[in-house]
């Protein structure tokens, strides 16, 4: 992976390098989202984070049902 080199410049602006590409004249949350797309790995596991709402709740119960599971667990451990 090549370095990044972020640099504000003297009219508030930030301007980004990568070897021999550049972007200036960029805001902060422009600066940012670049800074990011540039330095994440191909495969972005972060994505998974983004779930429909059935998935949000697929998951929801799997966790309960552990929660459940381990509870039950420790009543007959005692």
């Amino acid at each position: 992976m090549e370095s990044i080199l972020v640099t504000k410049t003297d009219d508030n602006y930030y301007a980004i390098k990568q070897g021999d590409k550049s972007s200036n004249h960029l805001g902060y949350d422009e600066m940012l989202g670049l800074f990011a797309a540039l330095s994440m790995p191909e495969n972005r596991p972060c994505l998974n984070w983004m779930k429909t709402d059935a998935q949000h709740k697929a998951e929801q119960e799997y966790f309960e049902s552990i929660k459940e599971r381990n509870s039950k667990r420790n009543e007959y451990s005692i």
